[in-house]
């Protein structure tokens, strides 16, 4: 991430990780004008890394498993039955 942050200048860099430990290399990033997107769930969003990012997005838990059973379904019916 710090290497991307300095060589190539990224518009944004995205974070789904809620490791406090990542601040202060966030806060290098951030110190490059690269924006960062902080993406966590919405019940447990870490307010340091939310502090330090650009921006927050949250997901919800029960939005997860409806993506996860929908992708399902649609693998399911794209593949054909093995008897």
């Amino acid at each position: 991430m710090l290497e991307e942050a300095y060589m190539n200048k990224p518009a944004a860099i995205v974070v789904m990780s809620s490791d406090t430990d990542l601040c202060p290399a966030l806060h290098k990033v951030k110190s490059q004008g690269v924006k960062i997107i902080y993406v966590g769930f919405a019940d447990s969003i870490n307010r340091a890394v939310s502090a330090v990012a650009s921006q927050t997005l949250t997901v919800s838990i029960p939005k997860v498993q409806q993506y996860r059973e929908e992708e399902v379904a649609a693998m399911q019916e794209a593949l054909p039955l093995v008897e």
